[in-house]
């Protein structure tokens, strides 16, 4: 029996995942949780052979401490981290603190499954599509400069793009609802966009957002 923890704030995606995950592996008892608060009780009293984690969800503090205290206490936990925030920082400071694989949730059913098989045998994964090189960073940035965009208001305009409401975003980065306002409108200015709907055209346009 493999034992997994689940932890996802998205309903549908991770019942959409249950269901993969037991037609790739049948022999699998799967937990599943929404918030940082509910997966560290559930390493705390459980024990899994792989936890499979999103970065974006509720939780006390932002997601490098939640994650820092995982490893730190759980070091014997593989963690796989699947999320739609890709950024290179992001993935770089995950690797660092110790993951075992980072899949982006753009990725294929068979990339989650290779990452997985990877993970469950002792290995580490990281597609090369998720590790911006030099040059593409580079580019990345230069964007940035000629919009005027930050990596914060990008990491907002991401949630922005998934539907989220503005308090709903300030509950999973640790801001106030005011401050996510500040920055969605300093967003519109910058891209010069009327409302969220035109200010994510624009960002997709210049690849500003992953969503």
């Amino acid at each position: 029996m493999i034992h997994i923890l689940l932890a996802d704030d998205h309903n549908l995606f991770r019942e959409s995942m249950v269901v993969t995950l037991q037609q790739f592996l049948p022999n699998s008892n799967i937990l599943q949780v929404a918030s940082w608060f509910e997966t560290q009780c559930a390493v705390q009293t459980h024990s899994f052979d792989i936890a499979l984690l999103d970065l974006a969800m509720p939780g006390e503090h932002h997601w490098q401490q939640e994650l820092h205290d995982c490893l730190l206490h759980y070091p014997q936990l593989p963690i796989c981290v699947i999320s739609a925030v890709i950024y290179h920082t992001s993935v770089r400071t995950a690797f660092n603190m110790g993951v075992k694989a980072y899949i982006p949730k753009t990725a294929s059913i068979q990339e989650m499954q290779q990452a997985i098989k990877q993970v469950l045998a002792g290995n580490t994964y990281l597609p090369q599509d998720a590790w911006f090189d030099a040059k593409q960073n580079e580019k990345q940035l230069l964007k940035q400069s000629q919009l005027r965009i930050s990596l914060r208001q990008q990491e907002i305009l991401n949630f922005v793009a998934e539907g989220y409401s503005n308090q709903q975003i300030a509950d999973k980065l640790n801001l106030t609802e005011g401050t996510v306002k500040r920055h969605i409108s300093n967003t519109f200015k910058a891209l010069q966009a009327k409302n969220r709907t035109e200010a994510v055209q624009i960002a997709r346009r210049h690849n500003l957002i992953q969503s």
